[in-house]
């Protein structure tokens, strides 16, 4: 888990696995849209990301737990999910509206650069002539080496 009390983490979602513009055929493994939801904490720069099915509050609150330690502060873009965050009494939540700015007009602290970053990293990882099921793999070894890019060599992951 990462974050904690005294820790920020930039949460976001990402689709993966789309056709830009709506352009183009699509072959049947390319026509399914995958969904990231994940973190990253600014201090350690840990993260975690998962698959998911659905973008609703249930959902992302779920994985913000599994995740996400209490007492961390959450900063995220204004998706309608992401709302009632505050209500969960060991997280505290601030947004930046991406439609009118990529920074916090109020405190220029709160963003969400880092995990933004993230997303381009994991799309840049996954080779664009790759197809469906061997896009599942590129996903797959992103997150892994995500995961685990600060352990050691001689050392392994739990």
């Amino acid at each position: 888990m990462i974050g904690g009390t005294g820790k920020v983490v930039e949460i976001d979602e990402t689709m993966i696995f789309k056709r830009k513009y709506n352009r183009g055929r699509l072959s049947s493994n390319q026509k399914r849209q995958v969904w990231v939801f994940g973190g990253i904490e600014r201090e350690s720069k840990a993260t975690f990301a998962e698959i998911v099915e659905k973008r609703d509050e249930k959902t992302l609150i779920d994985v913000i737990q599994n995740n996400i330690l209490p007492g961390t502060t959450i900063y995220s873009d204004c998706w309608k999910s992401y709302n009632n965050l505050d209500q969960y009494n060991f997280y505290s939540h601030d947004t930046v509206n991406h439609s009118k700015n990529f920074l916090n007009p109020s405190n220029k602290n709160v963003h969400t650069q880092n995990i933004e970053r993230n997303w381009r990293s994991l799309k840049d990882h996954i080779p664009k002539s790759s197809n469906g099921p061997n896009r599942d793999d590129h996903l797959i070894e992103f997150l892994y080496k995500s995961k685990y890019r600060k352990i050691p060599d001689n050392e392994s992951p739990t």
